[in-house]
């Protein structure tokens, strides 16, 4: 949680680079075709027009801007951005801060000595055209109904200001066996110089777990497994507030809040019965399709759409990851869409809603591998929801690939 945010909404400038076009190899080759002409566009974009929506090339998203406030001593600037669509250079000032590749996941980068008065922040953002021959090669996971346009950003470009130590990642799981109920917190903590914080779990405004860290390195590994004493069940609410419990994460100096993180979370038997082709939720026996939705992931995850309303009312669903069709073969891009899909899954773990994770819909034979070390993958991370592909996109019939 940051101390202070400023937005940087539109208009921002937009000028097409060059069209671009996957290769046979795997290569992006450029293309010599006519540009779309520049322009302004407010962001996040939610209604590209014709030209923006159909361009697949390089582009270009400009936008100045001043900072002339003086810095405390403690104060940490850093760019974040909610969700870029799909390869991202970020560039302040001529610099180049970083790369990003995906389009649902949230990404930042540290800035401070690099701000001056005015500043030029440049996000070129690349979707190459996937030619009809490589329909079944692809190399982009972006097969969800959010991403049908061309190279843009989707969420909100803001400056936040940090303390020196802060979290990074985190993920907040939970699991419920028949007399013991737990917390999993799982991340990094991000640290400057060598210090020893104090971290605080806090339940439903009580204090759950207290602990002062030692912390030596830059990014120090957090991992916790917290019972919970007092629970209510997360269940199918039929029109009613479901049961939630409220989780904030602080990282503490004495008095002084370094940094928080806070969602909701839900606690619920779940079993997967591969026979009956049905889900055993507490005392309910659940159908895909008919009782439990089939929800892609929608952009900025961050936003905790539609999962999150999912939560409130108790919607059980299956989250389908954006993997569609065919998809390269070659091991660096295996390696990068694992690492893509695992961090989507722990960036929406904790949503009681989600009963299993869909890693492929209409997936090739040739796809096994990349299914199978996803599924692995996310069954490591997040051992009590099933894992399935779905072999046709439209029928019911999912198949777990442990069966």
């Amino acid at each position: 949680m940051a101390q202070h945010t400023i937005r940087l909404l539109g208009p921002w400038e937009w000028q097409a680079l060059t069209r671009t076009v996957f290769s046979g190899t795997g290569t992006i080759e450029t293309r010599p075709d006519a540009l779309p002409a520049p322009r302004r566009v407010w962001i996040p974009v939610r209604s590209p027009d014709a030209e923006l929506a159909h361009f697949r090339g390089r582009v270009c998203w400009r936008r100045y801007f001043h900072w002339t406030s003086q810095l405390d001593y403690w104060e940490r600037i850093w760019l974040h951005f909610e969700s870029a669509d799909y390869f991202a250079q970020v560039r302040l000032n001529g610099i180049l801060l970083g790369e990003h590749e995906g389009a649902l996941d949230p990404f930042s980068f540290p800035i401070t000595s690099l701000l001056q008065k005015r500043n030029c922040l440049e996000v070129e953002l690349e979707v190459p055209e996937t030619p009809p021959e490589l329909s079944q090669a692809k190399r982009m996971l972006r097969e969800t109904p959010f991403c049908s346009n061309g190279p843009a950003l989707f969420g909100e470009v803001r400056l936040e200001v940090y303390h020196p130590t802060r979290f990074g990642d985190l993920s907040v799981a939970t699991s419920l066996q028949e007399k013991r109920a737990m917390l999993h917190i799982r991340g990094e903590i991000y640290a400057e110089t060598p210090c020893q914080p104090e971290l605080y779990v806090v339940y439903d405004n009580h204090t759950l777990h207290y602990e002062k860290l030692d912390i030596r390195d830059k990014s120090h590994p957090l991992a916790l497994e917290i019972p919970v004493p007092r629970i209510y069940v997360w269940d199918v609410a039929h029109g009613r507030s479901a049961a939630l419990h409220y989780v904030q994460i602080e990282l503490a100096d004495r008095s002084v809040m370094l940094d928080a993180r806070y969602c909701n979370v839900g606690f619920r038997r779940l079993d997967w019965h591969p026979r009956k082709q049905m889900f055993r939720l507490n005392e309910h026996w659940l159908s895909v399709g008919s009782e439990v939705a089939i929800v892609d992931i929608q952009s900025p995850v961050s936003e905790g759409k539609p999962f999150e309303s999912a939560d409130e009312v108790g919607q059980p669903v299956l989250c389908r990851l954006p993997l569609r069709g065919g998809y390269a073969e070659d091991a660096t891009f295996r390696r990068h869409a694992v690492e893509q899909g695992l961090r989507l899954v722990r960036l929406l773990q904790h949503h009681p809603c989600i009963l299993g994770w869909i890693v492929h819909t209409e997936p090739t034979e040739h796809d096994h591998e990349l299914d199978a070390a996803l599924a692995q993958a996310i069954r490591n991370t997040d051992p009590t929801r099933p894992v399935f592909i779905q072999p046709r996109a439209d029928a019911l019939h999912i198949i777990a690939p442990d069966e």
